[in-house]
């Protein structure tokens, strides 16, 4: 008999008992978290043992929860670099969800289930229950359709005739001989090598709940029904480029393109530039006061991820605060219809006031070069040194002129819609080559090529619905995985989300 409550709250003829059982079932899952009961979680802490900051102590903690298969040993390198060079410096928590890694093994495994394991973790932690929030590849409205291979991943780890009180490298190489028969990747058995642990009497074990997770395979593919709820902090969404785990097909030249009255805000000038920022994570003494800070500003059609490499290397030889930009209309900044030499040191000059950065060593190239050159003559007072990269204040290069033909071809461009961002570099590349004849050239201006969103098409409509401030990115070239096959660039996306500053307008 079912109880009274749902038997009145659901009005459903000539449904049979099965039936009810059913959406009963459904509905519990999906009640409140207080209403389940939690597992205990495993986790690992990375904090400074030195003196720490008032801004440092009421920093929130940073909490990261792996993926399917994975646990919190697949995060540790990246939390120790989260814990040096958070912004404040926060605590930097990894847990292992239920089910895998060591915690708790249970028959329950749905997402009401995972966040009443979390809420009840959180109150042992104490913070603040959500600061912001990074999602790492998986959308809450579409299912990639790889995930329904996970089912087969699960039968070939049950398949696998463990060994027993042999060398740890002796039956990782036995059990990955069996996988290699039906998981061809290299990669993916690696990964999936990490669940195999040896237990106290020699033998071998999966340390994921493969039972557990396999029943339970449909909670975990689809995102639970959460009616009206939404969670309006900041949150990043970060997509690998060549996953389809967030559906997101359009490829276009995004970086530079052409103006249309639709690119416009309603106010003209008020906006911030994108940038990144290189910096210690400890405070300076007195002793030894903070050197001046670097602000770099690049070239026409370049963007502030042409300077990672040179950037990371200045500041780990000088020890001086890096902010590499993007330029109106360029790389992330906003786009607007004015372009000028004054249009750019204007935007420079509110950055400067907005950082609080009272004295200034700049750095620009070609384009770069040219505003960084004005600022210097109309704010002599604020810059400290000027370095110019290959630009004139006098004269332009001839080569200048193909500068426009490229912008026409970029301008008249048309891409197939639904093409990856690999076939679609290709097709860019062919068509440029005509006026390009260098490659290097080419594969600079390919570098603005960026995925895009398509209202009709994409996943972020509707998770604006549910988390109306977030942001979605992509870095190129990761799979679903992206953590593991692009660490650095997961990194440096993700610290500039953590260490921005939260305003009242976010």
């Amino acid at each position: 008999m079912l109880p009274v409550k749902f038997r009145n709250g659901i009005k459903v003829s000539k449904c049979s008992q099965q039936m009810y059982l059913k959406a009963y079932q459904i509905l519990r899952n999906l009640t409140s978290t207080e209403t389940l009961e939690p597992v205990k979680l495993s986790y690992a802490t990375y904090e400074s043992t030195g003196s720490a900051t008032e801004a440092d102590m009421q920093a929130p903690a940073l909490v990261i929860m792996h993926g399917l298969f994975g646990s919190k040993a697949n995060w540790g390198s990246l939390c120790k670099v989260y814990q040096q060079r958070t912004d404040p410096q926060r605590k930097i928590v990894a847990v292992d969800a239920r089910n895998h890694g060591d915690s708790t093994h249970d028959k329950n495994h749905t997402y009401a289930h995972l966040a009443a394991d979390i809420r009840a973790f959180l109150e042992q932690l104490k913070p603040e229950l959500v600061d912001r929030l990074i999602v790492a590849d998986i959308s809450p409205v579409t299912t990639s359709p790889n995930l329904n291979s996970m089912p087969a991943l699960f039968q070939a780890l049950e398949s696998v005739n463990l060994p027993s009180e042999i060398p740890m490298s002796q039956a990782r190489a036995t059990v990955d001989l069996q996988l290699s028969k039906s998981i061809p990747e290299k990669t993916l058995r690696s990964f999936l090598l990490t669940n195999l642990v040896q237990r106290d009497n020699g033998s071998y074990n999966w340390r994921v709940n493969i039972p557990v997770l396999l029943s339970n395979f449909n909670n975990i593919a689809r995102f639970p029904l959460v009616n009206d709820l939404q969670y309006e902090g900041p949150v990043l969404f970060l997509g690998g480029g060549n996953s389809d785990f967030i559906h997101i097909p359009i490829v276009s030249f995004a970086r530079t393109k052409s103006f249309q009255q639709a690119d416009l805000l309603q106010n003209e000038d008020n906006f911030d530039l994108s940038y990144a920022s290189y910096e210690l994570t400890e405070s300076y003494s007195k002793s030894s006061p903070q050197p001046t800070p670097l602000v770099i500003l690049h070239g026409l059609m370049g963007s502030k991820n042409n300077w990672n490499s040179f950037c990371k290397r200045f500041h780990e030889n000088n020890k001086n605060k890096v902010f590499a930009l993007d330029a109106r209309n360029h790389g992330d900044s906003p786009h607007r219809r004015e372009h000028s030499y004054d249009n750019l040191v204007i935007d420079l000059r509110r950055f400067l006031y907005k950082m609080d950065i009272k004295k200034v060593c700049l750095l620009g190239h070609s384009m770069g070069g040219r505003a960084v050159m004005l600022f210097a003559l109309k704010y002599p007072d604020l810059v400290e040194k000027l370095v110019v990269a290959d630009m004139s204040p006098i004269t332009t290069s001839s080569n200048f002129k193909k500068t426009t033909e490229i912008l026409l071809v970029l301008k008249k461009l048309e891409l197939p819609k639904n093409v990856p961002l690999s076939e679609a570099r290709k097709l860019v590349g062919e068509i440029l080559a005509p006026v390009v004849k260098s490659n290097a050239v080419t594969a600079f201006l390919l570098t603005n090529l960026v995925q895009k969103m398509d209202g009709r098409k994409s996943d972020y409509p509707n998770i604006l619905k549910l988390f109306p401030n977030a942001e979605l990115k992509f870095i190129e070239g990761a799979g679903h995985w992206l953590h593991s096959e692009k660490p650095a660039e997961f990194l440096n996306i993700t610290l500039e989300f953590l260490n921005r500053k939260i305003t009242s307008s976010d």
